[in-house]
């Protein structure tokens, strides 16, 4: 399984050229993913309600509609907070993988744990063949 991955790596840096274009296409995707509202723009919203909230509270109007709002604006929060982790990831591992296509310029010798870890998601045994994952989500297949 070993040597199938070093296989897989070295396909990538032989044919390198075509995958640092797909990763800058793939980088560009995620960089210009924009959701409707940022987190500030939910926290202003929300600070804006909590206002409102207090004194309807205070003047006994409209508190429930307004604490209902309050609650998907939270909700749409943390949405936007897990989003923004996933891909912050994302962008983390494809600069990672460009950055190791860029550097590399001679195949690969031996197997490497922290290289593997850093380049691929998975590998998959088959009758045919042995499937290598890349973190790119490209599929590297590897006659055995």
């Amino acid at each position: 399984m070993q040597l199938a991955v070093v296989d897989a790596l070295n396909q990538m840096i032989e044919g390198k050229e075509g995958f640092l274009k797909q990763l800058e296409h793939n980088i560009s995707q995620v960089m210009n993913q924009t959701y409707d509202q940022t987190v500030e723009q939910v926290d202003d919203l929300l600070h804006d309600l909590q206002k409102q909230l207090n004194q309807a509270a205070n003047q006994k109007e409209d508190y429930e509609r307004i604490a209902e709002q309050i609650y998907e604006l939270r909700e749409k929060k943390q949405e936007l907070m897990i989003q923004n982790a996933i891909n912050e990831e994302k962008r983390r591992r494809l600069s990672d993988i460009k950055a190791f296509l860029k550097t590399q310029h001679t195949r690969l010798e031996e197997y490497g744990e922290g290289l593997t870890n850093r380049l691929v998601e998975g590998v998959v045994i088959k009758d045919e063949c042995i499937e290598v994952e890349l973190k790119t989500r490209d599929i590297i297949n590897i006659d055995k």
